[in-house]
């Protein structure tokens, strides 16, 4: 039996629509006790624009933890040349979707 390979963007998004292995991954990744996480959630991976012009933000998987922690996960298969400026991009803007007037 061959195994599907995580490198493929819908294997990757599909491992991550049970539950069960959002934890694990999460615990194994960050070292939460699995114990601790009531609910790990699938967020919107669409960041809001605030104008019309700019760019739309899409994350591979955006998680919401059950104390609200909001976690976002990016598969890169290859070094990418701007990665650093992309994260920096996705953090922001997942700060200002919690801003309020």
């Amino acid at each position: 039996m061959q195994l599907a390979s995580l490198k493929y963007d819908y294997v990757f998004k599909e491992i991550f629509f049970d539950e069960c292995a959002r934890k694990h991954f999460i615990s194994d990744l960050t070292g939460i006790p699995i114990q601790s996480m009531k609910e790990v959630q699938i967020a919107n991976p669409f960041l809001h624009k605030f104008r019309k012009k700019q760019k739309q933000g899409i994350l591979d998987i955006a998680l919401i933890m059950n104390d609200d922690t909001k976690i976002d996960i990016e598969l890169q298969i290859s070094p990418q040349k701007y990665w650093e400026a992309r994260c920096l991009f996705y953090i922001a803007k997942l700060f200002m979707d919690e801003l309020k007037a």
